[in-house]
């Protein structure tokens, strides 16, 4: 059996990608990773829509095949399935906060894994993309 580090739920958003591999790599020494992009990243699983079952399945599948044991769920601010924030503020606050309740669902489902999450800040204007652990 191949043999992941770890699962990923994050967005398909083009522009968190490259970020992303460079942070698994040179900050978390990650790189044997299952990945699975949907618009919205933990959006689904927050939400208890039906994708969160595929999600879950995916889960599953990695757990089956591949031996993960760490589960990470990232988001990222400006991101298109997202209504407009009144602040940048209100929009990192909502995202930590469906992040801790999107970590909550999957430790309850998979109480084996380890589960983390992560929010990817977007440059603007003058300020560097930064990814920062929320959990």
């Amino acid at each position: 059996m191949a043999k992941a580090q770890v699962f990923v739920q994050t967005c398909d958003d083009f522009r968190i990608q490259k970020p992303l591999q460079n942070y698994f790599e040179n900050s978390l020494n990650l790189y044997a990773v299952d990945l699975k992009t949907d618009l919205g990243g933990v959006k689904e699983i927050f939400e208890g829509t039906p994708k969160r079952d595929w999600i879950f399945e995916n889960i599953q599948a990695s757990i089956d095949k591949h031996g993960i044991e760490k589960v990470i769920l990232i988001n990222h601010t400006d991101c298109e399935a997202y209504e407009k924030f009144q602040t940048p503020e209100e929009e990192i606050h909502t995202h930590e906060i469906q992040l801790r309740h999107a970590v909550s669902d999957v430790h309850a489902k998979f109480p084996s894994l380890q589960v983390e999450a992560y929010l990817i800040v977007l440059a603007h204007l003058d300020e560097p993309t930064t990814i920062h652990k929320v959990i």
